[in-house]
């Protein structure tokens, strides 16, 4: 084989194996959102209220969450393939568990499971990206993984509410559980073991040592917390209540109410390669994170507290809201250019574990203020919450996007160590 045609070869597989991190995360974002066309089945079968709905689904944060660490060191020092494989597999395995479980607490662990299998994909993807291409193609990878991660949500929404529909919700899950399975297993062959470019770690160094050295940063914090307030929008209408706030709010059946929240998620499908390539257009990082911070607080304070729209404005706005959403993805391009590569993956381990607490600690509140404001009203067995309560309990997001505004102003340009590396 000559030079050239290893260097293809070598471009060949760098791509696959972004591809294949990159369809393991839009697999894992749907499985996370899935709850969201099925409330009222899943309260049904666990007979449980909002609160005790969001008891079962906020254990998948914790899970996710409290495995971005332990998951940045290993993929550190083990690479990222055989990690993603071994998430999708179990993320499959406990999907179907969740799909059979009977009682809420059942129901609760399997979520925790599916969390903690799913916790790989967005840092293993991005840490087959920093392996596989240079460190000025990040913001490119970032934008390719966010891009096909939110693919999942948006495509898959609406026929997986037909399919709940259709065959029921256990049924559905069983599908995407066998998905997950056969995914796992193409991982493991298609993807090349040995990567590009790796940078091995030292062997004296203590396992912990990168770990400390991003807490103790201000910066490291100002960044995973401004990305945590931004991400807000897409746990809670995105993965839990969006549907079902807009069928209440809008009186429109479920198959229509998921057409907004899929254009939130093409928003941010479309919106990652372009605020990847707006970035180093800029010479910035902070612009774009703080112009999208304004932009999506200035669009969640109408959806949520503002009369009904038309239908057609709902889905702009929400389409524009996902768009400007991605200066969130700018926190882990920031990150990975203040920290050194062989510490890339315990860096966005350590962000993505604060952005997804949002989740563990969000959810919970957001169904105990539902419950809070409900007047009783039952419909078909389920509890049946009125727009008003919606709404008192989702005006946490745009107080969280205003508080993510705020934020920007304590993070530093990054940008120009990039430039210096």
């Amino acid at each position: 084989m000559t030079h050239m045609d290893s260097k293809k070869s070598s471009h060949g597989q760098a791509w696959l194996a972004l591809f294949m991190g990159g369809l393991f995360y839009c697999y894992q974002f749907l499985v996370r959102v899935s709850p969201d066309v099925m409330n009222d089945e899943l309260m049904q079968s666990f007979t449980v209220d909002a609160a005790g709905l969001s008891f079962i689904l906020m254990w998948y944060y914790a899970g996710y969450s409290g495995m971005q660490i332990p998951l940045g060191v290993l993929m550190d020092r083990m690479g990222a393939r055989r990690i993603i494989a071994a998430g999708a597999i179990l993320c499959a395995a406990s999907t179907y568990f969740f799909s059979i479980s009977t009682t809420p607490y059942v129901a609760g662990f399997a979520r925790f499971m599916i969390g903690v299998g799913s916790a790989c994909g967005y840092i293993g993807a991005l840490k087959l990206g920093s392996q596989w291409f240079t460190r000025d193609k990040m913001p490119m990878v970032v934008g390719v993984v966010m891009t096909m991660g939110t693919i999942g949500a948006s495509g898959g929404l609406y026929p997986l509410e037909y399919l709940v529909k259709t065959v029921g919700w256990q049924y559905s899950l069983h599908s995407i559980a066998m998905a997950g399975l056969l995914l796992g297993v193409a991982i493991l062959v298609l993807v090349a073991k040995t990567p590009r470019y790796h940078e091995p770690h030292p062997v004296d160094q203590h396992i912990l040592q990168d770990l400390f050295e991003i807490i103790k940063k201000p910066q490291a914090w100002y960044i995973a917390i401004y990305a945590m307030l931004m991400y807000l929008p897409l746990t809670l209408i995105g993965d839990l209540w969006g549907v079902s706030f807009l069928t209440s709010k809008y009186t429109i059946p479920e198959a229509q109410a998921t057409l907004p929240v899929t254009s939130m998620f093409i928003g941010v499908a479309l919106g990652a390669p372009i605020f990847a390539w707006a970035t180093n257009a800029l010479k910035s990082r902070i612009k774009p994170m703080l112009w999208g911070a304004v932009a999506t607080f200035i669009i969640y304070a109408v959806i949520v507290s503002a009369p009904p729209l038309s239908f057609e404005m709902l889905c702009a706005l929400m389409f524009l809201s996902g768009f400007l959403f991605n200066g969130q993805t700018l926190a882990f391009t920031s990150i990975c250019e203040i920290m050194p590569l062989h510490a890339s993956g315990v860096a966005m381990g350590f962000v993505n574990m604060v952005v997804m607490l949002n989740g563990f600690i969000f959810i919970p509140i957001v169904g105990k203020m539902m419950v809070f404001f409900w007047d009783g009203t039952m419909a078909n067995g389920v509890p049946a919450y009125s727009p008003s309560d919606y709404q008192m309990a989702l005006a946490i997001i745009p107080i969280c996007l205003g508080l993510s505004v705020l934020l920007t102003r304590l993070i530093s340009e990054t940008f120009h160590i990039h430039q210096a590396k």
